[in-house]
Order: C-alpha cells, then sequence, then structure tokens
C-alpha cells in the first residue's frame, strides 16, 4: 500500500495537472470566442464592403441609367402619340430604272443563286 507521503505527493501533482488543464481549458474557450467573434466580423466586412461599394460608388450612375432609361421611353411614348398624330403616311420610292436583279434583291427574291451580279457581267 501507499504511503501518506506518496499519497500526499500524488495529490499535490493532481492538483498541479489540474491547474495546468484548467489553465489549458480557459485558453481553448478564449480562443473559441475570440474565433467566433473574428468570423462574425468577417462576414460583416464580406457582406458590408460591397454594400457601401454600391451606396457610394456604383448608386450615381445607376441613378443616372434609370433617369435616361426613363427619358427613352418618355420619348418613344412621344414618337407612337406622333405616329397616332399623322393619319396615312406612306413613303414610296419613284420609280427610277433599277436593274431587275436589285429589285429582285430588294424584294428578298434572291432564290436564283447563278443570277449575274453586276460585277459577273461586266466580266463576261
Amino acid at each position: 500500500m501507499l504511503s501518506d507521503d506518496q499519497i500526499e505527493r500524488l495529490l499535490q501533482e493532481n492538483q498541479r495537472l489540474i491547474r495546468e488543464n484548467n489553465k489549458m481549458l480557459k485558453k481553448m474557450r478564449r480562443d473559441a470566442v475570440i474565433g467566433h467573434i473574428m468570423k462574425v466580423i468577417w462576414v460583416l466586412i464580406l457582406i458590408g464592403v460591397p454594400v457601401m461599394l454600391y451606396y457610394y460608388f456604383l448608386a450615381p450612375y445607376v441613378q443616372q441609367a434609370r433617369e435616361t432609361y426613363q427619358q427613352i421611353q418618355e420619348s418613344a411614348e412621344k414618337v407612337k402619340g406622333l405616329e397616332e398624330q399623322i393619319p396615312d403616311f406612306s413613303f414610296e420610292v419613284p420609280d427610277v430604272n433599277i436593274p431587275d436583279w436589285a429589285k429582285s434583291l430588294l424584294a428578298g427574291e434572291n432564290n436564283d443563286t447563278n443570277a449575274a451580279t453586276p460585277m459577273e457581267t461586266q466580266v463576261q
């Protein structure tokens, strides 16, 4: 069996280890809390910086683009209003001496891929 001195020495060693363990646990807990706070700060920075950049730098440009878009819409509505005021506006091309190949090209009747173009007729 163990003597009283050995038991006393073991108890002191046990207390020393308990204190050392307690200090390490407190440090670990403090580091965990600080780490959690740092993560929260990091997330706030990741969310806050783009919002601030938008608010201070991009917002004026976005607002200007919106105003320009609204002006374009208003102008388009005015043009539609003018279109309704002009009852029958038609534009006819005067009858000019246009070659047949050009007439078919303008009419979208370019079915004949072997038709001679002006360059080909000059070469022949």
